[in-house]
Parts: structure tokens; sequence; C-alpha cells
């Protein structure tokens, strides 16, 4: 009798059983292996960690270490840690006069601390430099306009008004990638340079971050380091002409000042061609705090409709009117002091203004806005 040639279902059973615990067995291994992987992982994991914490120091303490090595290494001065300085969007450092435990017991700046401790009786620059538009190129006007200039302001400031601080309020965080790299090449190439970070002021914290950024120029009113300070555009160059006017209102008594150089400057006060002496610190701390208190629009001039409406009222019988264009409409105006040297304005600037430049050369000014009547063009 011939066999059969299929399994028998006892014989298929003991097979079947036999590969269903090979391929278990086959899976505890590769859980196993996979298990002992990623503990391995693990540990490697926590290992650098660990040499992590070690090697990544607070950065404060990194690059107060680093500036003190530098400055040990140039002399033989002892450095006080404490007094070094640093700023969250730069690599750079400054050494202070004080501390910061010292600079409690001073009159605190409305810009940082580094100013805090500069001490009493500043004469500022102030500019507003905020950035609001994403993905910005430097070969774009507006990048050229707004935030490459400051490059050039500076360089104008250092040059015309000596000894003067450029304070620079701002909201530029290292993720604005061009326009942070220009303000801390300015930062940290000239020591008159300060940096207020306006999310995190000495006075007022973050208060202020979210108002007009326009606004934000206008904070050394009433700051009790600050003598003297000017509200400047960072489109428009400071010309001899600007300093000039400037100049000769620091020799009188008025507490504010104001510039008209154009046929279009008709507001009573523009934002970026004004300044103010604090000689009553609180009447003026005040002033400012009022003028933030409305500061709740962000539309184009809405900065000049607040000056009008509260600082001119204080102002208009205590300031110094420098006016080429509209001083018959402006009671108490006076000529420029000294005549235009070249054929462009204050307030000029080299972007975005070719038409105003074009109205301003056709214009001649009108006699009685001249110092002198020989200077058609004030």
């Amino acid at each position: 009798m011939q066999e059969s040639s299929e399994a028998s279902p006892v014989s298929l059973k003991i097979k079947f059983s036999s590969y269903r615990k090979k391929l278990q067995l086959q899976r505890k291994i590769k859980l196993q292996l996979h298990k002992e992987k990623l503990a391995l992982h693990k540990e490697k994991l926590q290992a650098s960690q660990r040499k992590a914490s070690k090697l990544h120091k607070n950065y404060d303490e990194i690059v107060k270490e680093n500036s003190v090595k530098k400055l040990k290494s140039k002399s033989n001065i002892k450095i006080d840690v404490e007094k070094i300085y640093t700023n969250k969007l730069c690599n750079c450092t400054r050494v202070g006069k004080y501390s910061k435990n010292q600079i409690s017991n001073l009159p605190q700046s409305t810009c940082s601390d580094f100013s805090t401790q500069r001490g009493k009786g500043q004469r500022v620059l102030s500019y507003s430099y905020y950035s609001i538009a994403k993905n910005l190129t430097k070969d774009s006007i507006y990048f050229k306009r707004y935030f490459e200039a400051i490059k050039y302001r500076v360089r104008e400031a250092k040059r015309l008004y000596k000894g003067w601080t450029v304070k620079i309020y701002t909201n530029v965080t290292r993720e604005d990638s061009y326009v942070n790299e220009i303000l801390c090449e300015v930062y940290c190439n000239n020591d008159e340079v300060d940096l207020c970070d306006i999310s995190n002021l000495p006075v007022f914290g973050a208060e202020l971050k979210n108002h007009n950024g326009m606004f934000w120029r206008f904070l050394p009113l009433g700051d009790p380091t600050v003598d003297v300070f000017l509200s400047r555009d960072t489109d428009s160059v400071i010309q001899r002409r600007e300093f000039d006017a400037v100049s000769e209102w620091l020799t009188t008594n008025k507490t504010f000042h104001v510039m008209r150089d154009h046929p279009f400057h008709s507001h009573l006060v523009l934002g970026g061609l004004w300044g103010a002496k604090n000689v009553n610190r609180e009447e003026l701390e005040i002033l400012r705090n009022r003028i933030f208190a409305a500061n709740d629009s962000h539309s184009y001039n809405y900065d000049q409709l607040i000056l009008r409406n509260i600082v001119w009222p204080l102002a208009k019988n205590n300031v110094v009117q420098h006016d080429s264009f509209m001083c018959h409409k402006h009671e108490g105006s006076r000529a420029f002091p000294t005549a235009r040297e070249i054929d462009i304005y204050v307030g000029w600037g080299p972007y975005g203004k070719e038409e105003a430049l074009k109205i301003f050369q056709k214009t001649m000014c009108p006699l009685q806005c001249r110092k002198k009547p020989e200077w058609t063009r004030c």
C-alpha cells in the first residue's frame, strides 16, 4: 500500500507551533536589541547634555569673561566684572563707571542701565529704530532709507555734535538679521551710541513696545539723566545748518526748539525736527506721560497730531522756531542763523524725498523769513 504525500494535521500543527515560537524568539531578540540601542542612545544623549551644561554657560557670563580676558591682555588694570554691561542684541560689551548694584541709587534713564550709569547732564540725539517689514533685502530702498542710514547719522552726529550721545530706541531682535547686523555694527563701534531695548526699558519695562514706534524717540523728555534732547529721523541727514540753529537755541532761555525748512513744513512741530531742554523735569515728565497715554494709533503723521495737541500748548510761549518758508504764519518765528551752504533743506535725506527736493529747489524763501535780504535761499 502506497503512503500519502500530504502531511498529517498533527505534523502541520507541530510545524506551525515551532515556526510561531521561532518568530516570537526573533521578535524578542529584536525588541531587546532595540531597547539596548535606545538605552545606549539615551546614555549618549545624557552625556552630551552633561557636557553641554558645562560648556554652555549663561550668555552674559561668557561675554563678560571674554571681555575681561581681552581687557586684561591690554592693560594691568583690575577689571570689575560687575561693571561690565552686555546687550542681548550684540556680542560686544562695555565697561561702565558703576556696577548694576550701584546704579540702583542713581536717577534712572529711560534708555538702558548703561545709559543710567553715564550719569546726569547728557545731551542726546534720539532716534526710533523699529522693524516692521520682514524679509528685507540689503538692496531695498526701504532698508537703505530707514535702517542702513543709521550708520551715517551716527557718523554725522560725531562730527557735529561732539560730546553728545545717540540713543536708539528699538524693537529689533536677533531674528531681524540684516537690521540687527547694522544696529550692532553701529553700537559696537561707537561708544557714543546707546541701544534702548523697548521691551526692557529701566523705567517702563515692556510697557511701550506696542505703542507707535515713532513716539519712542520722545522718551528722553523729562529723563533725569538728560539735559537736552533732540528728536530726529533716521532718514534725515544731519547738517551744519541744523547744528547752527540748535546752537543758537541753546544760548537762549527757551525750553523748546522747532525747525521748519521746506515749503511743506507747515506742521507746528515736526516729529524729527524738534527738541527740548529738561529744565523743569517734573513738568516735562508729565508731558511725556501724556504723550504716551494718548498714543493709541499707528497711522501716518499721528506723531505730528499729538505734538500739536499736547506739546505745542506748553511750548508755544517758550520756544525758538527757525522757519524758512512759513515764518509769517507762525508767530515768533526767526530765520536760520547761517546761510544755506548747499541746495538742500534741514530734514532732507537721499532716499524717498526726490519730489520734495525738486519743489524746495524751485521755491524762493519769503523776504521776511531771511536773516539777510540777499539770502534768497535763506
